[in-house]
């Protein structure tokens, strides 16, 4: 039997006025390493960025499945790939959603996932709700959307479905690098510029920010991890000393360790 072919995908446009401020795509990169270390062979993981790198990798083999990465930015451009993908494939190809721009309220969603062509949309961490529909479609696909997934919602009848809302899902304390497994390799050893993340979650609640819709204990990955990751970088990119490290932290400076790593930071700058 063959691996699932799973595509991962944080669109972006690329033109001449934004080519300098790409990133790594540590997100898909988490989704995908925990895939990897979920399934190992029986996966076939790939990432993109550039959407016309994705639609030519999408041509010439059809995936199984598709997750791409929500934001408000990305918004139309997923809609027309997803058309696209529609067109080549119709609904032989599972489409999940999922990112900080998803909405809270239900007829949102409903209505995202009537208008966009998706045929899931993960609310919360990615990690595990997207493994879960991998999972099934490893077992039995006939299943998938059979019954709610937590973390995730989709429509059955056109009624929304959704299981519970768990928040935080994903162990940060088991979920690798993927900078030192190798999954981002095509990112690093270009024009992007270099993303992590050491922590998740914020203890606040402001309705601003994005981040105040979840609820959720703040959590960190391992020191030693984030380290190494952190000496990886700074020898990767050696050569591009003019690359600024990106934090995506959403309170860095909050953890009284966070001064232990903005030592290392400038110890390995």
């Amino acid at each position: 039997m063959r691996p699932l072919r799973i595509m991962l995908a944080d669109l972006m446009y690329f033109n001449k006025h934004r080519g300098w401020m790409q990133v790594v795509p540590i997100n898909i990169g988490f989704i995908g390493q925990h895939l990897n270390q979920e399934f190992g062979k029986d996966v076939d993981v790939s990432l993109y960025k550039n959407p016309l790198d994705f639609m030519e990798a999408l041509k010439k083999t059809k995936p199984d499945i598709i997750g791409l990465s929500l934001y408000y930015w990305n918004t139309d451009l997923n809609r027309v790939v997803i058309k696209k993908i529609r067109s080549l494939y119709g609904n032989d190809v599972i489409i999940i959603h999922g990112g900080p721009s998803t909405d809270t309220e239900d007829h949102e969603q409903i209505n995202f996932l009537q208008s966009h062509g998706a045929d899931a949309l993960i609310l919360e961490e990615g990690e595990v709700p997207f493994a879960d529909i991998v999972r099934t479609c490893l077992s039995n696909s006939n299943q998938l959307f059979s019954e709610p997934i937590n973390g995730a919602v989709f429509l059955k009848d056109q009624e929304l479905v959704g299981g519970l809302m768990k928040t935080v899902q994903t162990d940060l304390t088991n979920l690798q690098s993927p900078y030192l497994s190798g999954i981002l390799d095509k990112f690093i050893y270009s024009d992007y510029l270099p993303l992590v993340q050491m922590s998740r979650y914020c203890p606040y609640s402001c309705s601003f920010c994005v981040s105040g819709k979840t609820r959720g204990k703040l959590r960190a990955f391992e020191m030693d991890q984030i380290k190494e990751e952190i000496n990886f970088i700074s020898k990767t990119y050696i050569d591009r000393p003019h690359f600024a490290l990106q934090v995506a932290d959403e309170n860095f400076g909050l953890l009284k360790r966070d001064l232990e790593i903005a030592k290392h930071f400038k110890k390995v700058s």
